[in-house]
C-alpha cells in the first residue's frame, strides 16, 4: 500500500502512517520512528510496514482504506457502524461485537490477588481491550476488604458529585435520568486524569483507575456500560444468584464476548461458565490480559456467534479446497437424477 520504509537499527522495524487527502486518497506518511519516536521490535522475517495506521481518522478515510486494492482482509471492531462498513466493503471481513464484561468476585477468594488482577487489567491500555472488566460485582462479605485493596492500589473512588459529572461527560446523561446513555467518542483510551479533568474535577497524578459505586447494571447506571476507558463500576451483591443475574444483565449489552470470575471454588466456576452467555470465562486472572492470550492476535476480540473460539491466526489465512468429479460421483448423480425422473447430463 505504501512505499517501503527501510529498516533501522537491526530488528527495529519502522511503522508507517496513512495521511489522507480530502478526497480520501492516501499519500506517503513519515515513519512512526521519525514522527513519534517509536518503532516495533520484530523478528527479521516480518514484512516491512506491517504496522500502519490512519494519521487523521475519519469515516471517509476509513472507508477509502477498506476499499483500497492493497487490502485483502478486514478485521473490524469499534462498534456496529464500523462492522457494517467492513461487511459492505466488498472484501472478506471479520466483525466483532461489544464487550461489557462483568467480573464476579466470590466470597471464597484471595482478595489481595483479585484486587491486583482487577487494577492491572483495567489500567492496562487504559481500558481499550474489549475483554476488560466493565463492572466489578463483589459479594457483600468481601466487598469492603476488596474496596480497601483497590484503593491501596490507587483506584480513585468518585463521590456522588464527581460520579454525576463523570456520567454526564462520558455518556451525556446521569444515573436514573431516564435518558439513553451514548458514549462520548473522545473518552476511549484516555487516562483517568484526562477523563476526570474533562469531567470537571481533579484526581491524584498516581491514580490508576476511576471507580464508581453503582446500585445496578444497565442504562440506569451509565458507568456500568462499555466505555473502553479506565473507569470501573463497582457493585455489591447480597448473594450468588443476585450476582449472576447482574452479570447476565451486563452481557445483554455484550453478548458472546467475555465474563470474568474470581473465586477458589472450582465448581462455582463451572456453574458460572454454564450460565454466562460469553465465549470465554476468565478465571482468577486480569480479564484484558487473559482475553488477549499470548503474542498471537488470539481473542481480545470476542465472538458474537461464529464458533466460540474467538479470533486466531488461522482466520487470516485463505485456504480453499480443490474439487474434481470422478466416475463414482457421476454415477451417483445419474442414479439420483433417475430417481427424480430428471434427464442425466452424463
Amino acid at each position: 500500500i505504501m512505499e517501503p520504509v527501510g529498516r533501522m537499527d537491526g530488528d527495529r522495524l519502522p511503522v508507517s502512517a496513512f495521511i489522507p487527502h480530502v478526497d480520501g486518497q492516501f499519500e506517503q506518511g513519515a515513519s512512526a520512528y521519525e514522527k513519534r519516536g517509536v518503532a516495533a521490535f520484530v523478528p527479521e522475517w516480518n514484512p516491512e510496514n506491517c504496522i500502519q495506521w490512519i494519521e487523521h481518522p475519519s469515516i471517509q478515510a476509513t472507508g477509502a482504506l477498506m476499499k483500497h486494492p492493497g487490502v485483502a482482509t478486514i478485521l473490524a471492531t469499534g462498534g456496529p457502524g464500523m462492522v457494517k462498513a467492513a461487511y459492505s466493503s466488498g472484501k472478506p471481513a471479520l466483525g466483532v461485537g461489544a464487550g461489557n464484561a462483568p467480573a464476579y468476585v466470590d466470597k471464597n477468594v484471595d482478595v489481595v490477588r483479585a484486587a491486583n488482577d482487577l487494577i492491572l487489567s483495567k489500567h492496562f491500555d487504559y481500558g481499550m481491550i474489549c475483554a476488560t472488566e466493565q463492572a466489578i460485582i463483589a459479594d457483600k462479605d468481601i466487598y469492603d476488604p476488596l474496596v480497601k485493596e483497590l484503593k491501596r492500589r490507587k483506584a480513585y473512588f468518585v463521590n456522588a458529585d464527581e460520579k454525576a459529572k463523570l456520567e454526564q461527560y462520558m455518556f451525556g446523561c446521569t444515573a436514573y435520568s431516564g435518558q439513553t446513555p451514548k458514549l462520548n467518542s473522545v473518552v476511549p483510551g484516555k487516562s483517568p486524569q484526562y477523563i476526570a479533568k474533562a469531567a470537571g474535577f481533579e484526581i491524584p497524578e498516581d491514580a490508576t483507575i476511576l471507580a464508581a459505586e453503582c446500585k445496578e447494571v444497565g442504562e440506569n447506571e451509565p458507568l456500568s456500560m462499555d466505555n473502553l476507558a479506565p473507569v470501573q463500576a463497582v457493585l455489591k451483591s447480597d448473594n450468588k444468584e443476585q450476582a449472576f443475574e447482574m452479570c447476565e444483565a451486563m452481557l445483554k449489552h455484550g453478548a458472546g464476548h467475555t465474563a470474568a470470575i474470581h473465586t477458589n471454588d472450582r465448581d462455582l466456576v463451572r456453574e458460572y461458565g454454564q450460565r454466562m452467555h460469553a465465549c470465554r470465562i476468565i478465571w482468577n486472572s486480569p480479564s484484558s490480559l487473559g482475553g488477549v492470550g499470548d503474542i498471537l492476535p488470539d481473542s481480545a476480540l470476542g465472538d458474537t456467534g461464529r464458533d466460540l473460539d474467538g479470533l486466531c491466526l488461522a482466520d487470516f489465512f485463505a485456504v480453499g479446497p480443490v474439487a474434481v468429479a470422478d466416475g463414482d460421483l457421476e454415477f451417483a448423480v445419474s442414479k439420483f437424477l433417475d430417481a427424480c425422473q430428471i434427464v442425466s447430463p452424463f
